[in-house]
């Protein structure tokens, strides 16, 4: 199994050092001074002929404004007369809203430090008085009036820092392990995501960046420039979803849901691409890439359709005080149109393909067609499944691109080798449609289809609109194991989710590779369970 281990404060401190003594300072680490009976501690000094510098090395995640009032203490000013005064986190650690300011104000220095790099982002400099300033300020009653050699813009500026720091939607568990992506061919994009996501400071960035990294990912290095627009239409559409009650995002929850099988298959990639070719002897070297990319991030893209009933009964409620609900969308009437019940009855034969052992599937070949899941699949359309519906769109998104129209050989290519995979694993995905296959989800025959139905279970973290009540406290990838531990830090949370996670989790099998699922419950006195093969 491999584990994912950062810089401890004492390798970052020790880089520190190193980076300084190479310009000629001196450096002593954990120092403590005995100023008129009182002992201060610092993680480092470094002294040179020209300047005096302090070290505070932090490993927090994100950096808010009360550590930095924790910094600039009266007690600690006697210390840091003539001295400049540096802040070193990795560069993992976000800042967050106001604290560079903050820290601007009263002159603290930033350092970010990685293994072998160290960069000085905000500069250092002496400005006792102005610390001074800020802490009289701070400790100020409300009717006092401000000193007289500060503006009230600073003030401004400083109340304005009270606001609680950006939480972060995508789990740290997730990011960390972005740096270590070796094998999937958007290593380097998503590790330049990475880098900004970390430096955004509210949800609108967030989502932008976000945004911005699907653009370049499907249109940028796959050439999908229509599909890629879905996901502006989806983020502009979001908020009137947000009104319908327990309503959980869905922008940046299938974004986790890549990343999260994104460093699954980067950590088993030849076994991955293994069983993929297996069943397609024309699949290109990144088709599992490609496919993963297309049914992780599109597997909710129709969950709009399914809410329209809902979110339009509320409308005329709200507008006209009437249950009456006019407009019906018979989503059914799709199958009437273009080559639609086709594109269905495409996904029923390779659901069958899966189960055979041969490997030479293409789409439009001929095919033997399962009845049964035909009928609950044309059922779960009519039933406005966002699953089948979601399907649907991917293949009919593909289609209209000019790269498809163009290519005579991307119909037997990457439309039937990775596209139609995806768009099946997508239309599996759902618990309902799930329970109407008599069989399991075996990875080692469907793998994309176990990886989503998985991941979508395991994301959970980030998704709510008010406080956080889920926690991925743990996740680790092996060759042979895969374990994801849940913490439900709000007990009345987990009790429906719980049935739902065992009902799902027994209709996916392994028998290669373990894929765990741990979860947690705080303050419940219930002990840690097991969903295991």
């Amino acid at each position: 199994m491999r584990l994912s281990i950062g810089l401890s404060e004492t390798d970052i401190l020790k880089s520190l050092c190193a980076f300084f003594e190479e310009k000629g300072f001196s450096c002593k680490q954990n120092v403590v001074i005995n100023e008129e009976g009182r002992l201060f501690g610092f993680d480092a000094i470094c002294k040179s002929r020209n300047e005096n510098i302090v070290l505070e090395v932090k490993r927090l995640r994100i950096i808010d404004n009360g550590l930095i009032q924790d910094i600039i203490t009266e007690q600690r000013l006697v210390e840091l007369k003539g001295y400049k005064f540096y802040l070193c986190v990795p560069f993992s650690s976000g800042l967050s809203t106001g604290t560079k300011e903050l820290m601007k104000l009263s002159g603290i220095g930033l350092i970010r430090v990685r293994k072998r790099q160290i960069r000085v982002v905000l500069e250092a400099r002496t400005s006792e008085d102005k610390m001074r300033q800020i802490i009289t300020y701070m400790r100020r009653k409300p009717d006092s009036a401000a000193p007289s050699n500060v503006t009230m813009r600073k003030f401004e500026t400083i109340v304005a820092l009270g606001a609680k720091p950006f939480k972060f939607r995508i789990a740290r568990e997730l990011l960390e392990k972005i740096e270590r992506l070796e094998n999937v061919t958007y290593s380097d994009l998503l590790r330049d995501f990475k880098k900004k996501y970390e430096a955004v400071e509210n949800s609108n960035d967030e989502h932008r960046v976000v945004l911005d990294t699907l653009e370049k990912l499907w249109s940028g290095k796959y050439g999908k420039p229509t599909g890629a627009k879905a996901f502006d239409n989806f983020d502009k559409f979001e908020p009137i979803l947000k009104e319908i009650p327990r309503y959980r995002d869905h922008i940046i929850h299938p974004f986790q849901v890549f990343l999260m099988g994104t460093v699954i298959i980067d950590s088993n990639y030849s076994l991955f691409s293994r069983l993929h070719k297996r069943k397609f002897q024309n699949s290109q070297d990144d088709s599992v890439d490609f496919s993963w990319l297309l049914c992780s991030t599109f597997h909710d893209m129709c969950y709009p359709i399914q809410m329209y009933e809902t979110f339009n009964k509320n409308f005329f409620q709200n507008f006209l005080q009437t249950e009456m609900s006019p407009v019906v969308f018979q989503t059914e009437k799709l199958l009437l149109e273009d080559d639609n019940l086709k594109y269905l009855d495409q996904l029923v034969s390779l659901y069958g393909h899966y189960k055979q052992e041969k490997n030479t599937w293409t789409f439009d070949s001929m095919c033997q067609i399962n009845n049964k899941l035909r009928a609950d699949m044309i059922s779960e359309i009519s039933r406005k499944s966002h699953a089948l519906l979601s399907a649907m769109a991917l293949i009919k998104k593909i289609l209209t691109e000019d790269q498809t129209k163009t290519n005579a050989n991307y119909m037997t290519g990457r439309f039937s080798t990775d596209v139609y995979p995806a768009a099946l694993a997508i239309s599996l995905h759902d618990e309902k449609m799930l329970d109407k296959i008599e069989d399991c989800v075996l990875f080692e025959k469907m793998p994309l289809s176990f990886l989503l139905i998985y991941c979508d279970l395991v994301q959970e973290c980030g998704r709510s609109e008010g406080e956080e009540s889920v926690e991925l406290s743990n996740f680790d990838c092996g060759s042979c194991t895969v374990e994801s531990t849940l913490k439900f830090v709000k007990d009345q949370e987990f009790k429906y989710k719980v049935t739902e996670m065992e009902k799902i989790y027994g209709k996916i099998s392994s028998e290669s590779t373990h894929f765990k699922l741990n979860l947690k419950f705080g303050g419940s006195g219930r002990s840690e369970d097991s969903f295991k093969n």
